[in-house]
């Protein structure tokens, strides 16, 4: 390399140099508040209660109900009797069992209001102690990233939409259909 060549890569260091030491630093660390004080991250001290107080494991019998058809299967050992294709069946009973409430619905309103006087989706669940819940999933929220559930004849609270396509698959899964009615 000539005297040209060392040069131009001095130049190019100079360079490199001068824009690292006038470029800012760091950005400053971010506060816990946002511009109108209220805090930008919320501890989760409480987990949400769950929906449904069952274990998966003690699980005999579910009852899905949709619109006018009721199906139903028996856990028989590690599998379903009664189901098409038995494989998303534990998964279901599985995230029922974790299903959480979002929140609570003050009194007042009309069961139709949410979709839970003739609700499309039912499900009952029946475990090995003799004990029984029912699950009645109504309509979603205006957002439809929710649904309005009651469970027996208890409140109504509001719970993930995920429940709508878990209950989806599973009843498809049940009679062999690939998508419901």
């Amino acid at each position: 390399m000539g005297w040209r060549g060392t040069l131009v890569l001095a130049l190019l260091v100079a360079l490199a140099g001068a824009a690292y030491l006038l470029s800012p630093g760091p950005p400053p660390e971010l506060s816990d508040s946002n511009l109108l004080g209220e805090p930008r991250f919320l501890p989760v001290t409480t987990p949400s209660p769950h929906l449904l107080d069952f274990s998966p494991a003690g699980v005999e019998r579910l009852t899905l109900g949709y619109r006018d058809e009721v199906v139903t299967v028996a856990k028989q050992g590690d599998g379903w009797r009664g189901a098409a294709d038995a494989r998303p069946l534990d998964d279901f009973v599985q995230s029922l069992a974790q299903a959480s409430v979002i929140s609570a619905i003050p009194e007042g309103g009309e069961l139709a209001d949410f979709g839970l006087d003739a609700p499309a989706r039912r499900i009952l669940i029946e475990t090995t102690k003799g004990a029984s819940l029912v699950l009645l999933i109504g309509d979603r929220n205006p957002a439809g990233t929710s649904v309005y559930v009651r469970v027996d004849d208890g409140p109504v609270v509001i719970a993930g939409a995920l429940l709508v396509w878990e209950f989806d698959k599973a009843f498809a899964a049940i009679t062999g259909r690939k998508a419901l009615l």
